[in-house]
């Protein structure tokens, strides 16, 4: 029998040089890294931020994690590590509001009922916010424990209208309870075109109250 023939072994290709002028890359793209926050606090003011552009444009329940996170130009693995989760991001949207509202309140001792002081879009959103959450089944969690948008209400009551403590926070309540409602069930009641008429009414049962304190 004829002997087989062995075949050369294959040579290397060789690699080419890279042109003149030009960078060496990767065979795969790197993905360009998002630019990590300046602190902590930094980063979950840009997420709670990010997180109220988003749910003004869509319903909390569409908003996502990594869509917050795309916005607030963060990994969104952050918002486990400070949050703990959509639920809690959205507890610390909640407060943010809240503190934010009070303090718009809290300036303006004077007229604490005009609805410059306290009717806007953040305060829509506040109380969309904590209706989906009261659906979520957050309820629980709903409370604040220094109730900052009351003790300011209360605040003013006390000090305008010259209220005991005890009513101012009780008016302050219910104030709240009907501003709630007027702004989400105001179609409802006929009411969404004219709140200054509601504001009006209120302002006469206050000024009964101080003439006629409850406590």
């Amino acid at each position: 029998m004829a002997a087989k023939k062995k075949t050369p072994p294959r040579k290397a290709a060789a690699k080419k040089a890279p042109a003149k002028g030009t960078k060496k890359t990767s065979s795969t793209a790197k993905k360009a890294k998002r630019r990590s926050p300046v602190s902590r606090a930094e980063g979950e003011l840009r997420l709670i931020n990010a997180a109220i552009e988003l749910t003004r444009q869509q319903p909390f329940s569409v908003v996502g994690i990594r869509d917050i996170a795309e916005r607030a130009d963060i990994n969104h693995g952050f918002v486990h590590t400070w949050f703990g989760g959509k639920t809690e991001l959205f507890l610390a949207m909640r407060d943010y509001l809240t503190r934010s509202i009070a303090g718009r309140i809290g300036a303006h001792q004077r007229d604490f009922v005009s609805p410059a002081a306290i009717i806007d879009d953040d305060l829509v959103h506040l109380i969309k916010l904590n209706a989906w959450l009261a659906l979520e089944g957050e309820t629980d969690r709903l409370a604040i424990q220094d109730r900052p948008v009351i003790t300011a209400m209360a605040a003013n009551l006390e000090s305008v209208l010259g209220l005991t403590p005890t009513d101012s926070v009780r008016a302050a309540q219910i104030s709240s309870a009907l501003m709630f409602g007027a702004l989400i069930f105001g179609p409802a009641m006929g009411i969404e075109e004219d709140p200054d008429k509601l504001i009006s009414f209120w302002r006469h049962v206050l000024g009964l109250l101080a003439k006629n304190p409850w406590s």
